[in-house]
This record gives structure tokens, sequence and C-alpha cells, in this order.
């Protein structure tokens, strides 16, 4: 393996089992251009999809890498440079590790409109993924609560009231493992 579009081709295989759709967008910033390339692959039977997207011009650097299914809105993902080295390679595969095993999500609402995600992997690992993760039409519980919302988010105090059902509620979504559905 030479780069990460090499680990792309290595990763999800049976090809036959996965749709690859290659995605370029020229960007223009200022006295700068460079041209944004992105891979996504998504798994025929479950349909977690998987994005990898680079800006640098070169495959040994990714900006990020997500992964996700069309039926939740968690999209968990790795954000910052992205060296292709071993060290590197054993992160993704570790972050990616849930897609390919199985996971969960618990996504919390107030008011029946999204606030985030948290996703359980296999291992127990669970991660909450707060205003981060939200699409702009979701921001709608910050805009009306404003600074209140934040603050008791920054406390923990929404999750907690909203785990114990007080105030919102949780939907819990279970993915697949896309191990399950490959020929061994």
């Amino acid at each position: 393996m030479q780069d990460w579009k090499d680990y792309i081709e290595q990763k999800f295989i049976p090809k036959e089992d996965y749709l690859l759709e290659y995605k370029y967008k020229d960007v223009n910033a200022g006295d700068r251009s460079f041209k944004i390339e992105t891979i996504i692959i998504t798994h025929n039977k479950t349909k977690t999809w998987f994005k990898f997207v680079n800006c640098y011009g070169t495959w040994t650097l990714l900006d990020h890498v997500w992964f996700g299914n069309p039926r939740t809105k968690c999209r968990p993902h790795i954000y910052y440079p992205i060296e292709f080295n071993r060290p590197t390679i054993e992160d993704v595969n570790n972050f990616l590790k849930p897609a390919f095993e199985g996971w969960s999500i618990e996504e919390r609402y107030i008011f029946s409109k999204y606030v985030g995600s948290r996703y359980i992997n296999n291992s127990a690992e669970s991660h909450f993924l707060s205003q981060f993760d939200l699409k702009r039409e979701d921001l709608w519980v910050w805009e009306k609560l404003g600074c209140i919302a934040g603050l008791l988010n920054m406390f923990g105090i929404i999750n907690t009231l909203i785990s114990k059902k007080e105030f919102g509620n949780v939907k819990q979504v279970v993915i697949e493992p896309i191990n399950s559905h490959q020929i061994n």
C-alpha cells in the first residue's frame, strides 16, 4: 500500500459488495484554487457508507474520514490532516471498526427536534456527538434555546434529562455489521 487510495481498494472487498463513487469539486478561495476529491463507498446490503475526503492534491494525506447509515442522522468522523503511515492506518481501522462489526445509535430529540447522537460499537465504547454532528436544519433547538441550551449541554444536564425521558426522547437504531454479509 502506498497511499489512501490503495488502502480504500484493499479495505473494501469484495468489490461487488460495494458501490464506489468519485466526486470532484474545484474551489477558488481568494488567491488560491484547489480540487477537493471525495471517494464515497456504500455497502450494497447494509447501506452503510464511508466518505474519504482529500483537499491536498495527494492521496498520502486525507482531510477527513466519515461513516454513516441512512437510517440515522449520526455521522461519526475524523477531522484533521491524516497522513498515510502505519499509526494513522491503525487509527482509521479502529475508527471504522464499528461499521464493520455493527453499531447502534442513540439519537436524542427535544420537542421532536434532533439535537445529537451517541454511537456505541460492539466493544461498548460510546461517543456522544453533540451539536457538532448537526446539519443546518437541525440547529432549531440551539436557535430557540440559545445560550441556555449551550450551558445545559456543557454541564451534561440536557443529556441526563433526555436519557431519563423527562425532557425529550431517545431513539435507538441498530445498524447491522457489514462483516456478516461478506463471504469469507
